[in-house]
């Protein structure tokens, strides 16, 4: 760990052979076709868990709605089971998360360094930080995240390229001003109750879409019912701009 302190507040988490570094504030989200591409497992949710910091502290939050995820840590020495809309606080350096879907079991392994926080064994409700229904969504703001999200709630997880804010705007018949304008709305208003990397210095335009369709999704805000006429099939026409 003679590197911890350079990289101070970094996450590490690894997969297989995959490995990939969460910046201090940022997040990661992981499962079927996230940021940290799990598998392409049906029976695992788009997004499993997330970890992200908050206070200068790690957490885990399990996203899904029927799978478990178990956290250990210190050599084995403690365990957590975080179920859905829990969260628990990564409190040694190195620990270990587990969890199955179907048949199929998976494993991530995580460093980070630990300031004083929270024990691991308080696993605590997602409800106390992030509630789901607090922004209240209008019918434009819901038709617009539905189109950032078609091609997700699609079924086609294995792109993750997100349709342009050009495109989405074609495909309203908004302008692109308009559309820029809501979903800057939408990210400080989700960022107000406690959703992270939707507005924090350094995050790329991309990173900050793609976390905000990560979180309406894994929350179930945004359905392929918000879809306009058309959408479902991919037969969608543009719109006269308006």
């Amino acid at each position: 760990m003679g590197s911890a302190r350079h990289s101070q507040s970094h996450l590490t988490v690894s997969f297989l052979d995959a490995e990939r570094e969460v910046p201090a504030g940022s997040e990661l989200v992981f499962g079927r076709g996230a940021d940290l591409d799990i598998d392409g497992n049906l029976m695992l949710h788009r997004a499993t868990g997330r970890f992200v910091q908050r206070d200068n502290v790690w957490w885990l939050e399990n996203l899904g709605s029927r799978i478990e995820l178990t956290v250990t840590g210190n050599g084995n020495r403690w365990s957590a089971v975080l179920p859905p809309g829990t969260r628990a606080a990564l409190a040694t350096p190195r620990s270990t998360v587990r969890f199955s879907a179907g048949p199929a079991r998976y494993e991530l392994g995580v460093v980070c360094d630990v300031p004083p926080g929270p024990s691991p064994a308080q696993v605590e409700s997602l409800e106390t930080t992030i509630d789901p229904g607090a922004v209240q969504l209008g019918p434009e703001h819901r038709a617009l995240l539905a189109m950032l999200a078609s091609r997700r709630l699609l079924g086609n997880d294995a792109v993750r390229d997100l349709p342009t804010n050009q495109e989405v705007a074609d495909q309203l018949g908004w302008t692109l001003k308009k559309v820029n304008r809501k979903i800057d709305w939408i990210c400080t208003q989700f960022t107000a109750h406690g959703v992270a990397g939707l507005k924090d210095p350094g995050t790329r335009a991309n990173e900050r879409r793609r976390h905000l369709v990560d979180h309406v999704l894994a929350t179930g805000q945004i359905t392929v019912a918000d879809l306009p006429p058309g959408a479902s099939n991919g037969t969608v026409q543009p719109k006269a701009r308006r």
